[in-house]
């Protein structure tokens, strides 16, 4: 009688506990399908880091992202890498992961030393126990995500291991496949030669910061350049001199831009520049800044010869009085205007700068 009563006891913890952990199991598949319906890098990562916290019931969460090309802090909006702070940390090798999970890199469990935690949940006094999991793609590492509780029983070695294991692959799927989107998004709006924004990218861009403009009332300038001689360039050195030129003619102007300033090529050997918040007495210096550095550059050709190039700047301005309606007559003005001005400078003899105020 006594061992019925011990085996029917034991059947009753063994069937809790798989009933426990098919509730885990399915209220992390949830939150996968979240994740898998992430529509861009940057709403995945809120998820991971924002969204999880509150829906896991955690502490703290952090993201370590390995990103061996040095670029991912291009591809994430740069309000919204510095809002996450420490909780994500962008790592460019993959050194971090003996000091984490040591030989075997599976998910870890339990609590960790003091020093670790607070590198991993930095805001945090205390930490009960963790979850360390990570993001293993193809036997190389993408990432590596961290949960913290003030519940010692709630990450355990062994407890829900397979469940988490499941969940750092979907992750890592996902996280990959994001950041490839992202990259491939970000190339199809770069021009291939100069790898400055090409004319789809700025037609997208030009309406949004007129926009902005408006919406902030800070004025918007700009820029249209057109390299002098360009066919003359080509005809005497050959096509691929004329590519090299466009390309470091690219690379000086950007070199002579704010970070918030624009430069995409327009098409041909046109380019052109967005300034933000740039009345046209600024804009017009920057140009001028602009079109004399590239006046005294020197560009070797791929035959080792040395040519100069110079461009020839028209600019406008759009400035939004205080109950201004947004017109987007006025806004391909703006375009238009630089245009004109250009042509002006082109028959005012050229490697020079006209204004034009719309």
């Amino acid at each position: 009688m006594a061992d019925t009563i011990i085996q029917n006891s034991l059947v009753h913890q063994l069937l809790k506990l798989e009933a426990d952990r098919e509730q885990v199991r399915k209220h992390y598949q949830s939150f996968e399908l979240q994740i898998m319906a992430a529509d861009s890098l940057n709403a995945l990562i809120d998820l991971l880091i924002n969204q999880s916290k509150e829906y896991f019931n955690l502490s703290s969460v952090s993201l370590w992202v390995v990103d061996r090309q040095y670029s991912l802090s291009e591809l994430l909006d740069s309000e919204k890498l510095i809002s996450y702070r420490n909780r994500l940390q962008i790592r460019h090798n993959e050194e971090f992961l003996s000091g984490l999970y040591g030989e075997s890199v599976t998910v870890r469990l339990g609590k960790v030393p003091p020093l670790t935690a607070n590198r991993l949940f930095p805001t945090l006094k205390t930490t009960a126990s963790t979850a360390l999991i990570p993001l293993m793609r193809h036997h190389q590492c993408v990432g590596s995500l961290h949960f913290a509780s003030s519940d010692v029983n709630r990450f355990k070695e062994g407890k829900s291991a397979d469940v988490l294991e499941h969940f750092a692959r979907v992750v890592a799927l996902c996280l990959e496949n994001s950041i490839n989107k992202e990259y491939l998004i970000r190339q199809s709006y770069r021009d291939l030669l100069t790898q400055v924004h090409n004319r789809l990218s700025f037609d997208e861009q030009l309406p949004k910061m007129i926009s902005h403009a408006q919406r902030t009332q800070q004025p918007l300038s700009c820029a249209f350049i057109d390299v002098d001689h360009f066919k003359k360039i080509n005809d005497q050195y050959g096509h691929q001199a004329g590519d090299i030129c466009l390309k470091s003619i690219a690379a000086v102007i950007n070199t002579q831009l704010r970070k918030a300033d624009y430069l995409a090529r327009f098409g041909g050997e046109e380019f052109v520049i967005l300034l933000p918040n740039c009345p046209l007495d600024s804009a017009l210096m920057i140009a001028e800044r602009a079109r004399e550095a590239v006046a005294v550059h020197q560009i070797e050709t791929h035959k080792q010869q040395w040519i100069s190039a110079t461009i020839s700047i028209g600019v406008a301005s759009l400035e939004f009085e205080e109950e201004s309606v947004f017109d987007v007559v006025a806004a391909e003005e703006l375009l238009s205007r630089a245009d004109e001005a250009m042509y002006q400078a082109k028959s005012q003899g050229r490697n020079c700068v006209v204004a034009h105020v719309v």
